[in-house]
């Protein structure tokens, strides 16, 4: 006999009924790889079917479901069931239990008629057996991978045309998908799709997610989250810029003093690169580019407003660099600070 743990010998031996001789309880079991979960079921559908063997009316292992995610882990337990159940009928052979060996070779005749299978199998099983009340044709099959993928893009290509005519999914396509393909938004529709059909209630997640959506900034989770993330890069990208930038003036504007941040902005603000001055004469487009983003990184943080600050950000237009700058050798004039 085996020496069961006591977690292990609860789950074999637990719930039982009021009588104290039959399992009849729901139980989970909650345990890691390697520590005993498919003996233990064994022994528990064991104890099921020799619960009583005083009495004629023994469980059937017909009247047990085992179902498992792969076809191996099926064949295992079947198996494993198989085993257990001959070492019971000699063991009752040895007694001269001839009602209880008679009860175990029925059940060992019955093993490979018991549901002992993958869900998959189980579920296919059932619409065989009662597609007339399913209403579906009894010559159906079912699709491989390849297939299904087939019918994703078919159902997505038509869901598209179907669409494109509404203002909303353009400027949804427009803002997921890539600007020469919207594939992307297709990969995105199937991405969430196969994640929902792993969720015990996929439509109702749907429905909460787009309520969720929906509401408004202050009710909604995710908007503070991804606003406070935004900024925070935006403002991490400011910084940047103002440090080039503070680099720029002290080296075009070489007077001997240590200049206060406030100080270096009022130059900045005195400074615009559209104007002829020293900075700009100095490092030209790289003054121009990194002044531009800078500014923009100060306005983005100054709005509040989500759809704003997408408008913002969309329509600006960096400049494009050279690999290095080309500064210009003169004399700079020192002005008056």
């Amino acid at each position: 006999m085996k020496n069961w743990t006591d977690e292990q010998r609860d789950a074999i031996y637990s719930k039982w009924c009021d009588d104290e001789k039959s399992i009849s309880s729901n139980i989970l079991v909650n345990a890691a790889a390697g520590s005993g979960k498919t003996a233990v079921l064994v022994e528990r559908i064991i104890n099921k079917l020799c619960s009583d063997k005083n009495s004629p009316d023994f469980c059937d292992i017909k009247n047990i479901l085992v179902v498992t995610f792969t076809n191996a882990a099926a064949k295992e337990m079947k198996q494993r069931i198989t085993d257990a159940l001959n070492e019971k009928f000699l063991q009752a052979i040895d007694d001269n239990d001839v009602v209880f060996a008679e009860h175990l070779k029925n059940q060992i005749k019955s093993i490979n008629l018991a549901d002992i299978t993958t869900i998959d199998a189980f579920c296919l099983k059932i619409v065989k057996n009662y597609f007339h009340l399913l209403n579906i044709d009894p010559d159906f099959k079912i699709a491989d991978s390849a297939e299904c993928e087939m019918i994703k893009d078919e159902i997505i290509e038509e869901l598209f045309e179907e669409e494109y005519s509404k203002e909303s999914f353009v400027e949804l396509a427009l803002r997921l998908a890539d600007s020469r393909d919207i594939s992307n938004l297709g990969n995105i529709i199937r991405k969430l799709y196969d994640y929902t059909r792993s969720l015990p209630a996929p439509d109702e997640w749907l429905l909460e997610k787009k309520e969720l959506i929906l509401s408004s900034e202050e009710d909604n989770i995710f908007y503070k989250t991804i606003k406070e993330e935004i900024s925070n890069k935006i403002n991490v990208a400011k910084n940047y810029l103002f440090v080039a930038l503070r680099n720029m003036i002290k080296e075009a504007i070489p007077f001997n003093l240590k200049l206060t941040e406030d100080e270096i902005v009022d130059i900045i603000s005195k400074n615009p690169p559209e104007e002829e001055n020293d900075i700009y004469y100095c490092f030209g487009t790289y003054y121009l580019a990194i002044y531009n983003d800078f500014m923009l990184c100060k306005s983005l943080l100054k709005i509040n407003d989500w759809d704003k600050m997408y408008q913002l950000f969309s329509a600006y237009e960096f400049i494009r660099l050279n690999q290095s700058p080309k500064f210009k050798n003169k004399e700079l004039l020192i002005k008056d600070k």
